[in-house]
């Protein structure tokens, strides 16, 4: 049996259980007091891990990156910078996610193999990894640290946008969390469209990876601000199951309450990413 979606008040990214998050200013970004320009998203336990990128002919070295690890089906984390988007800047681009992605494993204790980059803001520009070699390994992660991730992610946009619903399949309460940022391609600075998604369900990887593209080309492939396409486009679905349930099987009235979910929370985050 399933029960109905609902939205948790102040819910976030971190919402779902075993979820940690942290973020930082690492100097990317124009200095302001509340800024925050590094972020880190972390489960504690193993999770099934789906992702759907930009169409985009030119893809960002993070972009290529992530998606070379996420085929090894053990994502874990997701290593978040924002204000240079480490496009078109020849072979370092490369250089610099992998080492990027190195500090980053290192600090929380992951293979590198297990950990996702994702890079926004300005084409043409290298990351300050000198900059990124300090911060790194400063970034606290927490169970309330869903809300500075979002801020941390964010480029043109107004303010963090982010939530999470629950439902109760099977009799076990699992949640779906999220957040997205994105306002436009600005022209010259680019504005990327990020998306990460977190949940405590218990959902197998060959089910999960056809679940998102289902439910990312009915919500947010169907959003355009203005006609322009990204080089770091990139939604990420991490599932830890650490809801305790069984597992959601294909073709079940689970995975269909499942999916109402996740198409409402995507919906909403569309919304939001439209307004500002």
């Amino acid at each position: 049996m399933s029960s109905e979606v609902t939205f948790v008040k102040e819910g976030n990214i971190v919402s779902p259980k075993g979820f940690l998050a942290g973020a930082s200013y690492a100097g990317i970004k124009t200095y302001s007091p509340d800024k925050l320009d590094l972020g880190i998203l972390y489960s504690e336990n193993k999770c099934s891990s789906a992702g759907v990128f930009t169409t985009n002919k030119v893809k960002s070295p993070s972009v290529l990156l992530t998606q070379q690890h996420l085929s090894f089906q053990k994502l874990q984390a997701v290593v978040v910078t924002s204000g240079i988007a480490n496009a078109c800047v020849g072979a370092q681009g490369m250089t610099d996610a992998i080492e990027m992605v190195s500090l980053a494993s290192q600090h929380i204790g992951l293979n590198e193999n297990e950990m996702a980059i994702c890079t926004t803001g300005l084409i043409g520009v290298e990351l300050p990894m000198a900059l990124l070699r300090s911060s790194i390994p400063a970034v606290e992660l927490s169970y309330s640290g869903g809300t500075n991730f979002a801020k941390s992610i964010m480029t043109t946009d107004v303010g963090p946008k982010e939530a999470a619903l629950s439902m109760e399949l099977n009799g076990t309460l699992i949640t779906i969390g999220g957040t997205i940022k994105g306002a436009g391609m600005i022209h010259p600075d680019m504005a990327t469209m990020l998306c990460f998604l977190t949940t405590d369900a218990n959902i197998p990887q060959s089910i999960l990876q056809p679940c998102l593209k289902e439910v990312i080309d009915e919500t947010l492939n169907c959003i355009t601000v203005d006609g322009d396409t990204s080089t770091n486009d990139t939604v990420l679905l991490l599932a830890n199951g650490a809801s305790g349930g069984t597992p959601i099987a294909s073709d079940s009235s689970e995975l269909h309450t499942f999916k109402q979910g996740l198409t409402k929370l995507c919906s909403y985050l569309g919304e939001e990413l439209i307004k500002t």
